[in-house]
């Protein structure tokens, strides 16, 4: 499911949200590159095993590049967190 979608300095777009698709039932976050007409130039599904992770906002750097705001969940050493990277 998108969370969010920008329009890029080629006219396309790139756009962010959650899938469950590659690794159920755990959600991941998705970044995804359309080009002008809708077509998909790449998409890149960021797998973790753990359930909640998702993007939240994506953004177009000035030079050219990417950043993507995700919440990713998890349990190290029996310590539960959430960050956001």
């Amino acid at each position: 499911m998108p969370a969010n979608i920008e329009q890029t300095s080629d006219n396309g777009f790139i756009l962010c949200g959650t899938t469950s698709l590659y690794n159920a039932p755990h959600t991941d976050p998705f970044i995804m590159k359309l080009n002008t007409c809708g077509g998909i130039e790449w998409c890149k599904v960021l797998i973790y095993d753990t359930a909640g992770d998702g993007a939240i906002r994506v953004k177009q750097t000035l030079d050219g590049g990417y950043i993507l705001s995700a919440i990713l969940y998890g349990d190290y050493d029996g310590k539960k967190y959430c960050s956001l990277v």
